[in-house]
């Protein structure tokens, strides 16, 4: 199962991923670090400004997330609540 690790604004990610924007009233912006093909780390950029990462994510999860007409819809029906917070 994927893991969801969140950090407040002003909070530091230490793995640098490229982000980019979508066409979003809740998301800023999305990035990828990983293989094509493969799992990876999918970060996503709230308008709120709070960033989420999420572990061992499907790069095909990541574009559909990118290329649909409403990335906001997309997360609360495919990401949002699949994915467990991390253990601490």
């Amino acid at each position: 199962m994927a893991r969801q690790v969140g950090l407040s604004e002003g909070e530091e990610m230490t793995q640098k991923i490229q982000m980019g924007s979508v066409d979003s009233n809740s998301i800023k912006s999305v990035g990828f670090s990983g293989d094509r093909g493969e799992k990876g780390t999918l970060r996503i950029q709230f308008s709120d400004g709070k960033t989420v990462d999420y572990t061992d994510v499907a790069y095909s999860l990541y574009k559909r997330l990118v290329f649909s007409h409403s990335p906001g819809k997309f997360y609360n029906k495919e990401i949002r609540g699949r994915f467990m917070p991390p253990k601490r």
